[in-house]
């Protein structure tokens, strides 16, 4: 569990994972799938409502960074969680291993409640509450926090869907660890293996 960032992520992030982890605002969400031959509901044809786990996994060549007072980069993340096909559900695991830079030990507090929000289908976005990540050992000996009341993140819908968070803001609180960073990280979804998001 070694990885700063992304967690503060899932999907955290998110997730991520957890990328759909969630869902559900005032104007109404599905989340789809490919169709394995259920009944097509709100989805689009050769779709059919998912519910169930997601499971989001850092994109190959690439690194969590929180950036700010913290300077962390992870090399490996995997964000869990659940949906149902409204687009609600939460962040259930945020595991950050890998060699992460400046504070090599992370312990994420989830779970943490999310909701898909629609934009233009099959995109949308996946909002999650509160989400928390305790960094130990920053620069040897410090304890630091990150955390938000909500982060947002991009949901890139389709046979290869993506939760993409793209400097969203934390705060950061413990001795030496400044006060302001941001979270930028990009998740492939793995589980499903399609996903769209429609109204």
């Amino acid at each position: 569990m070694k990885y700063v960032k992304m967690l503060s992520l899932a999907a955290v992030a998110a997730m991520a994972l957890a990328a759909f982890a969630g869902a559900g605002m005032a104007s109404a969400t599905t989340v789809c799938t490919d169709s394995t031959g259920g009944a097509q509901g709100a989805c689009l044809t050769g779709q059919e409502p998912y519910s169930g786990s997601i499971v989001a996994e850092l994109k190959p060549e690439t690194k969590a960074v929180l950036s700010g007072g913290l300077n962390v980069e992870c090399n490996e993340s995997v964000v869990s969680g659940t949906t149902n096909e409204n687009g609600e559900g939460e962040i259930t695991s945020a595991i950050f291993d890998g060699s992460c830079t400046t504070c090599p030990t992370v312990t994420s507090l989830t779970p943490w409640s999310a909701h898909a929000v629609t934009g233009t289908s099959p995109n949308g976005q996946m909002v999650v509450e509160n989400p928390v990540v305790h960094l130990e050992n920053c620069f040897g000996f410090a304890k630091c926090t990150a955390e938000a009341s909500s982060v947002t993140l991009d949901v890139v819908g389709g046979s290869t869907p993506m939760v993409i968070a793209e400097e969203e803001p934390l705060t950061l609180s413990g001795f030496g660890c400044g006060e302001e960073g941001t979270w930028t990280a990009e998740y492939n979804v793995v589980t499903p293996s399609s996903l769209y998001l429609e109204p």
